[in-house]
């Protein structure tokens, strides 16, 4: 399988990165989320009944104690845990339960959802998956030069 050249460069990066940090004395503590049926079954239907929502933080030595955040999602029309976990939803259980669980010298390691990034709620750069009209948009109110006529590939 062949990858592409820059996410191969994004990937060592990123082990190099974390080589160095372990070497700094720093730990790894990585967080992510996911969701499964409420139903806890394997006969369930994908995209039918409701979901829990599960958020956890963990290291090689384990999950961290009182970091888990487990929720009932409201939503039973197949969408994922995305629509329900946001960035209020990750703010807090960072402030709440994370900060105050995690061991000295950690580094936090967690994907690139959306919700991962909220630096400027209200002036949020676009990403691929805004349309032309957002991007547009974006960039004549930060007083971006672009082309009349630019097309979104």
């Amino acid at each position: 399988m062949c990858e592409r050249p820059d996410i191969i460069r994004l990937r060592i990066h990123y082990f190099r990165t974390i080589k160095k940090k372990r070497e700094e004395g720093y730990e790894p503590v990585y967080l992510d989320e996911t969701w499964i049926p409420e139903s806890h079954s394997a006969r369930s239907l994908p995209g039918k009944g409701g979901r829990l929502i599960v958020l956890h933080a963990g290291s090689h030595r384990g999950f961290l104690p009182g970091c888990d955040l487990v929720f009932r999602s409201r939503s039973t029309d197949g969408r994922d845990c995305h629509t329900e976990m946001n960035s209020q939803v990750l703010t807090a259980y960072v402030e709440e339960q994370l900060l105050l669980a995690l061991p000295d010298k950690s580094l936090v390691v967690m994907n690139n959802a959306p919700y991962h990034s909220c630096r400027d709620p209200i002036n949020h750069c676009p990403t691929s998956n805004s349309t032309k009209g957002e991007i547009c948009q974006w960039l004549d109110n930060n007083r971006i030069a672009r082309p009349t006529k630019a097309k979104k590939n």
